[in-house]
């Protein structure tokens, strides 16, 4: 299984971590096939997933920040902060997380937003593969019978794959992310070139959003 990881020092530690789990889980389970050992391999697979996930998330919302921004009820959702109000009057926030494949959706319909580029290919079979390792995770997870932790080979593998497809998205992810900065600030650049050296269209229309009010 090849992962791919982040250039960036701290989120390479972090994914590192993770997939070493993952590597150490695999390699207890090739030494003794239990189901214990088993439950090993889905429950690292499925944490590295989530760290996956969590830097892509990260990623794109920085990326955001650095070019076009993130539209208002992209904001809400991604603050994962609903607002409630007692029965005295008083509003208080209450934290409501975004389920992890609707997560997925999310960031990769803004990371196309911004680069104007697919970063995941929803429609093949790997993404069914990703939903099936969650079912299986959630199984184990919440058991509610013997037969709920018993895995086949099937369970298993499913896994690691779905990390390993992840994984290798995250890496075109990340490089699309990197390229959309690079594109913003090349712009950029050129705006304060055109504008200095008195552009016309280019003043124009700085001068217009300048002063519309909305």
């Amino acid at each position: 299984m090849r992962i791919y990881y982040m250039n960036q020092d701290d989120g390479d530690s972090f994914l590192r971590i993770l997939v070493r789990d993952v590597s150490q889980a695999i390699g207890r389970r090739n030494e003794a096939d239990t189901q214990a050992a088993r439950r090993d391999v889905v429950r690292a697979s499925f944490a590295a997933i989530e760290g996956v996930v969590w830097v892509f998330r990260e990623n794109v919302i920085e990326t955001a920040k650095d070019t076009y921004g993130l539209e208002e009820d992209e904001q809400i959702v991604l603050s994962e902060t609903t607002f409630a109000v007692s029965n005295n009057g008083q509003i208080f926030p209450q934290q409501r997380f975004i389920p992890l494949l609707a997560s997925i959706r999310l960031i990769a319909r803004i990371a196309e937003r911004l680069s104007e580029k697919q970063v995941i290919n929803f429609s093949d079979n790997n993404w069914s593969a990703l939903q099936a390792a969650m079912s299986v995770r959630n199984r184990i997870t919440h058991p509610k019978s013997r037969e709920d932790l018993r895995l086949s080979e099937d369970d298993v593998a499913v896994n690691v794959l779905a990390l390993d497809w992840l994984s290798k998205n995250l890496a075109h992810a990340l490089d699309t992310m990197v390229a959309t900065r690079k594109q913003y600030l090349g712009d950029f650049k050129t705006l304060l070139a055109q504008l200095e050296a008195g552009h016309p269209e280019t003043t124009a229309l700085y001068k217009a959003l300048r002063d519309y009010d909305g």
